[in-house]
């Protein structure tokens, strides 16, 4: 009995300590780690306006900014203890508030989607510098209020602009690393047209197994403006000549 006891007293020391250092260390060296791992991935200039630590290791970060790319006000993070003690990442929960981005790029069109297969041969040819993916587990991931503002130039000089607001995503089990598993989402989002017309709505939920690439998922679109899409679709639609508004 008195091994035991003293099994049991070591395991809670060691469990203090190990959470002890690890408060310590973040509070020190969180902030610059995770901002530099955020432009290491991103390539631009990342700042937060707080970092805090909440018991046992929650993590919270508020106006975080990624420079020309992204807008957050505030993002949650809830490690997994077990994990963590296992030597892995592993996320039990992440919450992030009122996320804004903006993208400038270009839509694929038929073209590049014919010519992706023979860039992709071009590519493997390079000799490029392998780099380890983050190998992460995300347990429940929640978006609110988030908003996309996105710019294509591949249509026009002075690019096809659109925004995507109000999106919600609620995704469970996701596995950033080769292993076969079903990822759950729910996705909900709205794109405002002109003043006094109704906004476009965006709908999806399913599931999708991202080692297999396999999918199954419901798509609900509606009220969009179709005449605003145009660009995309006047090689085979002619609307003067249909007499459609």
């Amino acid at each position: 009995m008195n091994l035991l006891k003293k099994i049991i007293s070591i395991s809670i020391a060691l469990v203090f300590v190990f959470f002890a250092i690890a408060y310590v260390f973040l509070a020190f060296k969180g902030k610059d780690i995770l901002l530099g791992q955020l432009e290491k991935i991103t390539k631009k200039k990342v700042t937060a306006g707080y970092f805090g630590i909440a018991f046992p290791l929650n993590l919270e970060i508020k106006n975080l900014n990624v420079e020309g790319l992204a807008n957050v006000s505030s993002v949650y993070i809830s490690p997994s203890i077990i994990y963590l003690l296992a030597g892995k990442i592993a996320l039990n929960r992440v919450v992030i508030e009122n996320p804004d981005l903006t993208f400038e790029g270009k839509v694929p069109g038929a073209a590049d989607i014919i010519a992706a297969p023979l860039a992709e041969v071009d590519k493997e040819e390079e000799k490029v510098e392998k780099t380890v993916p983050l190998r992460l587990i995300v347990k429940k991931l929640i978006l609110k209020n988030g908003r996309i503002q996105f710019t294509d130039h591949g249509v026009s000089k002075e690019g096809l602009k659109f925004t995507v607001k109000d999106i919600n995503l609620n995704l469970s089990n996701l596995y950033m690393f080769p292993v076969s598993v079903i990822t759950n989402f729910e996705l909900s989002g709205r794109i405002p047209w002109r003043k006094g017309e109704e906004e476009g709505k965006i709908d999806a939920n399913g599931w999708i197994n991202l080692y297999k690439k396999d999918i199954q998922a419901v798509l609900k679109v509606r009220d969009i403006d179709g005449i605003y899409f145009y660009p995309y679709y006047s090689n085979w639609v002619d609307l003067e000549g249909a007499h459609i508004d």
